[in-house]
């Protein structure tokens, strides 16, 4: 027996490997950011969430 079904279609798997390479090789994805200002927006959103939990332990 095979596994001949899809859950996500193929179109988007190709999409998300094409993002994924471009990540690899440092160029601007698709969605129009680089490997590096993704981490730096997710970085400073951490930063963002730590402040939140320490208002809130505080209050």
């Amino acid at each position: 027996m095979t596994d001949e079904y899809d859950i996500i279609p193929h179109k988007e798997i190709k999409a998300l490997k094409k993002e994924i390479d471009e990540l690899k090789k440092g160029q601007e994805t698709s969605s129009g950011k680089t490997l590096q200002n993704t981490i730096e927006d997710m970085s400073m959103n951490m930063q963002k969430m730590t402040e939140m939990f320490k208002e809130a332990l505080g209050s």
